[in-house]
This record gives C-alpha cells, sequence and structure tokens, in this order.
C-alpha cells in the first residue's frame, strides 16, 4: 500500500549498526549470507529539519523462502513464507519482479501535523531525459508520527513489469507549513 505504516522501534537506540541475514537453500542446502550497514536516525535533529532515511528496496522472489521467528514487535509474523517480501543489499531489480521502495520521514519535534496543516509526501520515479515514468499519489499525513520513533514509515508498491529496463531515479520531497523548509531525497533504482 502507499499509505504510513508506524515503526516500532524500541529494539535499537539511535547508531550504527550491522544488520545480517542468512539464507538456506532447501534443495541445495547451501547457504549464504550478507552483512550491510544500518542507520538508525536519533529522532531530535539539531539541524532544524526533518529527516528523511535511505529508501531500502523490498522483492519478490520465488527461489526465497523468508522464515520470521520473534520478528512479531516489527509487525511480522512467525513463519515461513516464499510470497514475502525480502530485503535487497542494492537497489536492483529484476524486470516483471514486484517490489516496494520504502523509507522513513522524521518530523523535528514540534513539527507533527495536523488535520488543518498536513504535510504532504511526494514521490515519482523518474527515468532517463528526466521524464516521470511513474507519479505515486500525494500523501497527506495529518495524524501524529509514532509515539515511540517520532517518524513514519511510508511504503511505494512497485508493480510487475511496471518498469523496463534501466536507471530510475526515485525522488521524495516532503512539505508542508508545520515543518518550514521542504526536505527531500532521491535514490537511484536499476531494472534489469
Amino acid at each position: 500500500g502507499l499509505s504510513p505504516v508506524t515503526v516500532c522501534s524500541d529494539l535499537l537506540a539511535p547508531g550504527g549498526y550491522v544488520m545480517s541475514l542468512a539464507v538456506l537453500d532447501p534443495t541445495t542446502h547451501e547457504v549464504g549470507a550478507l552483512r550491510t550497514p544500518l542507520s538508525v536516525p536519533a529522532s531530535d535533529n539539531p539541524g532544524g529539519q526533518g529527516y528523511i532515511s535511505d529508501v531500502y528496496l523490498w522483492a519478490r522472489d520465488e527461489r526465497a523462502i523468508l522464515v520470521a521467528i520473534g520478528a512479531d514487535k516489527v509487525g511480522v509474523k512467525d513463519g515461513a513464507s516464499s510470497t514475502a517480501l525480502v530485503p535487497r543489499s542494492e537497489r536492483r531489480l529484476a524486470k516483471g519482479q514486484p517490489a516496494t521502495l520504502s523509507f522513513l520521514f522524521c518530523p523535528t519535534e514540534g513539527s507533527s501535523p495536523t488535520p488543518g496543516s498536513p504535510i504532504r509526501v511526494r514521490r515519482a520515479l523518474v527515468g532517463e531525459g528526466d521524464v516521470t515514468v511513474s507519479d505515486f499519489p500525494d500523501l497527506l499525513l495529518s495524524a501524529a508520527p509514532d509515539v515511540i520513533t517520532g517518524c513514519y514509515q511510508i511504503v511505494n508498491a512497485i508493480p510487475p513489469n511496471m518498469l523496463g529496463d534501466g536507471i530510475y531515479r526515485f525522488t521524495i520531497q516532503v512539505s508542508g507549513a508545520t515543518l518550514g523548509a521542504p526536505v527531500s531525497r532521491e535514490a537511484a533504482l536499476a531494472v534489469d
């Protein structure tokens, strides 16, 4: 979906971490592993602006089985699934593969939106020649962010076969009267 989802991050204090992922191929019994950096921003921003995290790609891969144990605090039920979206170590997507791009937006303390003064989140995928190939509907955030993190998690679905081969820019702009100046970020996405 395209609606904001809150994240319970009382598991990690702000700072830098390394996330490890291990995968077992049940057919060959081969094991693969990946370690990648994970940054948890502080909820207060000394620069006085909101913060947009890095953009993360999650993709469906029928060859992968996702096993989750003890992840109920972040909304993942225990079990195994071959249809779940799994995190990718890089923003590279196979043509025709369903996926999502997600990021966190953390407004500064005291700049939370209200129904009368919402925060607008604009997102688009831009291809070669600065042509917008997908314009996601604007999100209007009027509810307070997650109580624990002070952030919103924004999830953006990419249906299968929506994008052809190429390099795309995922652009994000967040604006609103409570924020003062707009906040923006871009991230590259490769499709092949």
